[in-house]
């Protein structure tokens, strides 16, 4: 039996829930938001894990998932997805692509529906010739769909300044990706009475997470933490998750506390007097936990790196260290313990307003106050 497609707001991302990123939290607040409002959305998705149904509805989003032939390092080749979009679109008003993703060019040429095109990052691949020719293919990918779009989307004009596509990112809109409100006064995870230095994200290579812990480890004091949570997705992040297990059993200050449900995440912010972002490449375009960090009033420690430097203002927020330099971020983290906690700035999500905004102007449809 076929299903009936009559959607609206049509998604077309790699992956989405449950896998977790900056990326797929953008996608979900997003599609979740249109279907508190009305919108009947559907997010398409690559099934990246077998157990997964290639149908299911979550939080009110109809999630439908195509058929992986490969995986190729934390991508995904399905040849089923762009010709599932097709089909999903027909019927709607608005396609909105997140790139860079393999298909987005495909799919921009085969679809005829007015499209928004979120550009998260540029896509980083091991050196080596392979890795050059994909990062190649992925850029004309993502030129290809910016050029099909109404509207494209980054995170921030310092990124867009600074990408290796810039040229076609020149008319882009820079929307803060949404985040939440974490208050909290329960500092469940703290277990000593030192300086609480805290990571909250995914264990990826581009996370910088080993040199975080020579760093901490070369200006430590007996009675600090360095609290690191999160959960490996790829077989790169396995490999450094354990890694930091290693240390973790050889040095108790340094403490992994696995993946925190979204209902203990405040508690982390509430128990950490530092949060340190040591990403080392352009994979990383903002943070969206070290702007949740920020809005606590939480001092930062973050990479001099597009896109996430735009939430330093130094060194009353934070400061700024060399990205994959441990010296530098050692410097950082001993600098930090100087610093004072700022006030919480209790705000409206304005990425998320700015967002919805957006797509109800596409679809010619009012915002509900």
């Amino acid at each position: 039996m076929r299903r009936r497609i009559n959607y609206q707001y049509v998604v077309a991302l790699n992956y989405y829930l449950p896998h977790t990123s900056g990326l797929t939290d953008v996608a979900r607040r997003v599609a979740e938001k249109l279907v508190e409002d009305g919108v009947k959305v559907c997010v398409i998705c690559q099934r990246h894990d077998k157990a997964l149904s290639k149908f299911e509805t979550i939080n009110g989003v109809d999630v439908v998932r195509a058929s992986v032939v490969a995986k190729i390092s934390n991508g995904l080749l399905s040849f089923t997805f762009p010709f599932l979009v097709r089909r999903y679109v027909k019927s709607a008003q608005l396609l909105h692509l997140h790139a860079p993703m393999l298909e987005a060019g495909l799919i921009s040429l085969i679809t005829r529906t007015k499209k928004i095109i979120s550009y998260q990052c540029d896509f980083v691949a091991p050196k080596s010739l392979v890795g050059s020719w994909i990062e190649k293919i992925l850029d004309l990918s993502s030129k290809i769909a910016l050029k099909q779009s109404a509207v494209s989307i980054v995170s921030s004009k310092d990124y867009a300044l600074n990408s290796r596509i810039r040229s076609a990112l020149t008319n882009s809109i820079a929307i803060s990706p949404p985040t939440q409100n974490r208050y909290s006064s329960d500092p469940s995870f703290r277990s000593a009475t030192g300086f609480h230095y805290g990571f909250l994200g995914r264990i990826a290579p581009e996370k910088g997470l080993l040199n975080l812990v020579s760093a901490f480890q070369s200006i430590a004091k007996v009675d600090d933490r360095l609290l690191i949570a999160g959960s490996a997705v790829s077989v790169e992040g396995e490999s450094i998750y354990k890694s930091l297990a290693s240390s973790a059993e050889r040095d108790s200050r340094i403490v992994l506390l696995g993946f925190v449900p979204e209902q203990k995440v405040a508690d982390f912010y509430a128990s950490i007097d530092a949060f340190v972002f040591p990403s080392v490449n352009a994979l990383e375009a903002f943070g969206i936990a070290q702007a949740e960090a920020k809005a606590l009033g939480i001092p930062l420690v973050t990479s001099d790196l597009p896109g996430v430097r735009t939430l330093i203002d130094a060194p009353k927020t934070g400061l700024l260290v060399r990205p994959g330099d441990v010296d530098s971020l050692a410097v950082g983290l001993e600098r930090v313990r100087h610093m004072q906690r700022m006030s919480p700035i209790c705000s409206e999500n304005t990425g998320l307003s700015a967002y919805i905004d957006l797509v109800n102007s596409l679809l010619n449809k009012k915002v509900k106050n």
